[in-house]
């Protein structure tokens, strides 16, 4: 790293640039822009099939949440849907 001096080591002179590169940073527009079209690629087609199920869309919201993501896929893989209710009704 640095050159001993005095029994203690001398830490490396960083410049701004160098200490922006090593943090994150502040968001700028284009990282909002894409959080909020990832977040409407996965919310909206969930808020439609929830809704189609005759159950509250806003359930879809809770999908940002990777273990509730989970329990509602596999509700929503195993639950009656309207449609197939009116089809074992109609002896289908």
């Amino acid at each position: 790293m640095g050159a001993a001096v005095g029994g203690t080591e001398r830490l490396p002179q960083h410049g701004a640039w160098e200490w922006q590169m090593m943090d994150m940073g502040p968001m700028s527009l284009w990282h909002l822009a894409i959080l909020a079209a990832i977040a409407f690629l996965w919310i909206f087609p969930m808020w439609r099939i929830i809704d189609r199920m005759g159950r509250p869309p806003a359930l879809a919201l809770l999908m940002v949440f990777p273990p509730v993501f989970l329990i509602v896929l596999w509700w929503l893989a195993y639950a009656d849907w309207p449609t197939a209710a009116s089809n074992t009704q109609r002896g289908g």
